[in-house]
């Protein structure tokens, strides 16, 4: 996601994109999504889930989800919902373990244990069902009704990751950066909408059905880190070729669409020469209402309407970054969230250094970000619990100031400062065969330090904070 310090509006969008080929990440033990939803006007959604996985550790008997639509309840303590915001809820009508009806559990602020009807040996395939009604918040978060869009981001449960220590790991949904961390899995998704809508989501709609005053749309989409929907009554779409690649813009108030499509097109040829060729047959774009700058999903991007031109453009070729450093690389978002955001920073970086013509100069953005985190570091100097790391877990960081000036600003000065040592094509060939290797995985920092070789200690010394540009 791209953070701007003005409020900005910017939603979930999404795209329509084609499987994959049989290659990419292990069919054999990816979990399996099928999710069935209706959308009435009324601002509920009506949600059937089944998902199929394979039980991580013999003697299993319990199933874990991060269900982030709980953060945006008013029983919720820890919530990304702001003062203007109105809360949802949540009602679960039924939960099955093996086609019986079972027990479950909230844990703290958004998790949710599921008993299984049996143990489980490591491997042996879970089948659990979710039914529950989501009465959406009103706002302009990834989950909200919002004035020109409704926001269907991290709508459902997913299965949360278990760590080294075999323990699976809820993520708070807290205020600042993307609190999210999953596997990539298999999705069949349908969403029944008012006709009205027009709807984007993470795959390509491979049916329409139009019903009266209802359609529904159907998608299945392999090997993606999660999905989401997005849908407005005054999208307009454009659309233009990246390679193989279909590249859809879904607007309402752009005065140069053809020019915005282009971008994403040039940034996602550019990322896909650069690190790996971008795997899907489609990606979508989508202008929307959010509170942050812009926000990146599985073959999908949002951009705020509230940018300047320039900002509208920056946050775009952010996002699209995020295709390599986080939808294929994935990463532990909560507690390191420079694996995304840093490597995007950069890449749009890159990007805007290599190509002219766009109102950005990238000697502005090093400059810039230089000033932004010599103001941080003075202004934080001597307060309890700041430190000038890059790597902290979103708890440490203190505010959204402090996550953005280190996240983005000081990750985009580490990775430039390891450019200037290593030289920037030896710089990047080492990020694309980080991309390759970690591809439909999740990566640490320890990955990432093996993979940059002898760059290692200058990256150490800005996750540490050895590395302060205010003394």
């Amino acid at each position: 996601m791209r953070r701007f310090s003005v409020a900005v509006c910017l939603i979930i969008c999404f795209a329509a994109v084609a499987a994959l080929s049989a290659c990419s990440g292990d069919e054999r033990t990816r979990a399996e999504y099928e999710i069935n939803c209706v959308y009435s006007e009324e601002g509920v959604l009506s949600v059937g889930e089944t998902v199929e996985f394979s039980a991580e550790k013999d003697g299993q008997n319990r199933a874990y989800f991060n269900f982030y639509p709980l953060a945006m309840t008013e029983q919720a303590e820890i919530t990304p919902l702001e003062n203007s915001d109105v809360a949802g809820s949540v009602a679960v009508r039924s939960v099955t373990a093996g086609g019986k009806s079972t027990q479950y559990e909230f844990s703290g602020n958004n998790g949710f244990i599921v008993n299984l009807d049996k143990s489980y040996s490591s491997g042996q395939r879970v089948k659990i069902s979710i039914d529950y009604d989501l009465t959406l918040p009103k706002g302009d978060k990834r989950l909200s009704i919002t004035a020109k869009t409704v926001n269907l981001g991290n709508f459902y449960p997913i299965l949360a990751v278990f760590d080294d220590k075999g323990e699976a790991v809820f993520c708070d949904y807290y205020g600042i950066g993307d609190p999210f961390y999953s596997e990539t899995a298999d999705y069949k998704v349908s969403v029944t909408v008012p006709s009205e809508y027009t709807v984007a989501a993470s795959s390509y709609a491979s049916s329409l059905d139009v019903d009266g005053d209802l359609t529904k749309y159907e998608y299945r989409q392999s090997a993606v880190r999660d999905f989401a929907i997005v849908m407005s009554k005054e999208y307009n779409v454009v659309s233009k070729n990246a390679g193989d690649t279909t590249v859809n813009y879904y607007y309402y108030a752009d005065q140069t669409p053809e020019e915005t499509v282009s971008l994403a097109a040039e940034a996602l040829n550019y990322f896909s020469d650069r690190f790996l060729k971008y795997p899907f047959d489609t990606f979508s774009v989508a202008q929307a209402t959010f509170s942050e700058g812009g926000m990146e999903y599985p073959l999908s991007c949002l951009v705020s309407d509230k940018l300047s031109v320039e900002g509208y453009r920056y946050a775009l070729v952010h996002e699209i970054a995020h295709q390599w450093w986080y939808s294929l690389v994935g990463n532990d978002q909560v507690n390191e969230s420079y694996l995304d955001e840093s490597l995007a920073e950069y890449s749009a970086y890159l990007f805007f250094d290599e190509h002219n013509g766009y109102g950005l100069t990238s000697q502005n953005f090093i400059d810039e970000a230089v000033s932004a985190v010599k103001l941080c570091e003075k202004i934080n100097q001597g307060r309890e619990g700041f430190s000038p790391k890059v790597k902290q877990s979103l708890t440490e960081y203190g505010g959204e100031y402090v996550y953005v000036n280190m996240v983005y600003n000081k990750g985009l000065l580490m990775m430039e400062s390891a450019e200037n040592v290593l030289g920037r094509e030896k710089t990047i060939n080492r990020l694309s065969a980080y991309c390759k290797k970690y591809a439909y995985r999740i990566a640490d920092t320890e990955d990432f330090l093996s993979a940059m070789g002898n760059l290692k200690p200058i990256i150490l010394s800005y996750l540490e904070g050895k590395t302060a540009l205010y003394p």
